[in-house]
């Protein structure tokens, strides 16, 4: 910061003239005298004026900077336009006349050397003077000099997981705004370019449940329970297990204390099989049953015969077709010969099921472009085990590039015709599990540099399986809509059925969760998009809110698809690693 006065010749030539005078007059002394000592105070304010447009230049210098190296590192802008970029931050922060200054056309130079960005802002302003004119000082000169650096390689390695909600609220405008978020998100991370040293990016798509078991079990397989006819069986078989989890087993009736684990609720860390008497991860599988609870759509698919011994005796399976048919649907497993459920080595005997003839074809699940109810890709309805099951998570890579990570987006998440419910515990768990455990979920992290691991949360919705019960005479059973913790009826995590007792206690398991990981390091963003402004959705802003690592600075509330896209784009600028040099 410099601050100059011209060359004062004519204040020079007055006191030269007063000095020469020999008149029998006082008043060439007493000017003589006046003039040093209004330049004096004149000094004192106009200066004072000076350091202040300084100061407020040095601002508008940085800003310029920062913004024209930022806008060089994470776009496809050229030199010239991040110069202009900076040009319009300078003045936006340096009104016009601001304390009686004129602007000078500002300097701005952006280069890019050995994997840096540099951007040099120059500003230079004259300040018009008070008192010290009566001198012949009319302006004072101010000049500042700001500069930038952002580097291809952040200085800090960053692990970055995008929570996707993909729920069937989601279906529609609301799926095509998320795109478009979500990928400029992509976007303003990598640029231009296809690849981004020291940043690691994932995506998780959920709706009440999540895809994550066949990649636990391609890096440990002894973690997840194995069901002869369905877990070993390929993928693309449409009755083969997709890789959909249930919640871990827990205990009921947790605590309302956030900062609390409880004991026994495997379902809130980070935790793996094997971990403190953790059981098997349990293979999500919907059982063949109509599914009155939504989107009207029947649920009974066909097995093959030499498949249907072992595909019934999964506990799901059995337990859901014996509470919806009764005991007398079971077959002694040997001999074949009708015998009741309950006793042992019994199997479901299909031929005894009494809707056997609404049983149809299965559906393979792919999750690729396609629209309509019977179209297999990016479709989670149809009769399946893995009906409304979402696409497989896409683990946290270091090694992800642009495109890879746009495709994900455009073509296997975010289904065009999504799940229905929304559970955000289990998703909440396995994002805790794919950012923190990297001795399952590993990546090629860059050596001896440290890491700052994220989480993105985005929502739409309230807790809700959508399971509104069907009337068994005077009885309204709960048990046709599965999610991760089964159905209302299983009465997994609460002892009731109500749906105010099960949301109370699927938030507190939340909670817990995000306390967790904010005391393991890991930040979390959270984004509630197009909530209802009523007490329900009051009370998921503030679930949220209180998860994220700031409530004011990490938290977004989006109303509109505009919204959802600042939303991201600005979370993505903030992971972005900038500095200035000097």
């Amino acid at each position: 910061m410099m601050i100059e006065a011209p060359a004062r010749s004519a204040t020079r030539s007055l006191l030269r003239a007063l000095r020469r005078s020999r008149s029998a007059s006082v008043l060439p002394i007493m000017a003589a005298a006046l003039v040093p000592a209004m330049a004096m105070i004149g000094a004192g304010i106009d200066y004072g004026r000076a350091y202040l447009v300084a100061s407020k230049l040095q601002g508008a210098a940085d800003a310029g900077a920062l913004a024209a190296v930022r806008a060089k590192q994470v776009s496809s802008n050229s030199a010239s336009e991040a110069q202009a970029l900076g040009a319009e931050y300078v003045r936006a922060n340096f009104p016009d006349d601001y304390s009686g200054a004129a602007l000078a056309a500002p300097s701005i130079a952006v280069t890019e050397e050995d994997d840096v960005i540099t951007a040099s802002v120059t500003l230079r302003a004259a300040v018009d003077t008070a008192l010290l004119r009566v001198i012949g000082i009319e302006t004072l000169n101010v000049s500042v000099n700001s500069v930038a650096e952002a580097s291809e390689t952040l200085p800090t390695s960053i692990e970055a997981l995008l929570v996707l909600d993909n729920t069937g609220s989601m279906q529609g405008a609301r799926m095509a705004a998320l795109k478009t978020a979500s990928k400029n998100f992509i976007d303003t991370i990598y640029g231009a370019k296809d690849t981004r040293d020291g940043f690691a990016v994932g995506i998780l798509p959920y709706n009440t449940m999540v895809n994550v078991g066949r990649l636990v079990r391609a890096r440990a397989p002894q973690m997840v329970a194995e069901y002869p006819g369905y877990t070993d069986i390929p993928v693309t078989d449409p009755v083969g297990w997709k890789g959909c989890v249930f919640a871990d087993q827990t205990i009921q009736n947790i605590s309302a204390d956030r900062f609390t684990l409880d004991s026994g609720a495997y379902d809130l860390t980070d935790n793996m099989p094997g971990e403190g008497g953790m059981p098997d991860f349990e293979p999500f599988v919907y059982p063949p049953v109509y599914v009155d609870s939504f989107q009207d759509v029947n649920n009974r698919y066909l097995i093959p015969t030499v498949r249907r011994d072992n595909f019934y005796s999964i506990p799901t399976v059995r337990t859901a077709l014996v509470r919806m048919h009764g005991q007398n649907i079971c077959k002694e497993r040997l001999s074949g010969i009708p015998l009741a459920c309950n006793f042992p080595n019994t199997v479901i005997d299909f031929n005894r099921l009494p809707d056997r003839t609404q049983y149809v074809s299965p559906r393979a699940y792919s999750h690729k472009s396609g629209t309509g109810t019977n179209a297999s890709p990016n479709n989670l309805w149809g009769a399946s085990p893995n009906y409304q099951c979402p696409a497989e998570a896409l683990p946290i890579s270091y090694s992800a590039t642009r495109t890879q990570l746009r495709s994900y987006i455009d073509n296997e998440n975010e289904a065009l015709m999504p799940g229905t419910g929304t559970f955000h515990n289990p998703a909440m768990t396995w994002a805790y599990r794919l950012i923190q455990r990297d001795d399952i979920f590993t990546r090629a992290r860059p050596e001896n540099i440290p890491v700052k691991k994220i989480v993105i949360f985005m929502t739409d919705g309230n807790f809700d399986s959508r399971d509104d019960g069907r009337r068994v005479g005077s009885t309204r059973i709960f048990d046709t809509a599965y999610t991760a913790y089964k159905t209302y009826e299983d009465r997994l995590i609460v002892n009731s059925t109500t749906r105010a007792a099960t949301i109370d206690h699927l938030a507190r398991r939340f909670a817990k969760t995000c306390e967790a990981m904010k005391a393991d390091g890991i930040e979390i963003y959270t984004i509630a998009f197009a909530l209802n402004n009523d007490a329900e959705g009051n009370t998921t802003r503030e679930m949220f809110r209180t998860c994220a690592t700031d409530r004011n600075t990490h938290f977004f509330s989006a109303a509109t698809g505009a919204d959802l896209n600042n939303a991201f784009v600005t979370i993505a600028a903030e992971l972005i690693r900038l500095r200035l040099a000097q």
